[in-house]
């Protein structure tokens, strides 16, 4: 059985969350390797980028309205 696509989304570094299946997914791979480190339902889009903006240092607001959240 194949996997579904993956799509990566902004930021491209740290800590980054992308959409697999039915869930959003945050990971970053260059501390923490290939583990998922949180995970979402597809429905729960706007707390999964908040969160890893958050932990990128980035205010959640500023980078969702440039995003058009």
């Amino acid at each position: 059985m194949s996997q579904p696509p993956v799509l990566a989304f902004v930021p491209r570094r740290g800590f980054t969350v992308r959409h697999i299946g039915d869930v959003w997914q945050l990971r970053n791979t260059r501390h923490y390797g290939p583990q998922v480190l949180n995970e979402w339902p597809r429905s729960q889009r706007r707390d999964a980028f908040e969160h890893c903006y958050r932990l990128n240092g980035v205010d959640p607001d500023e980078a969702l309205a440039v995003m058009g959240s």
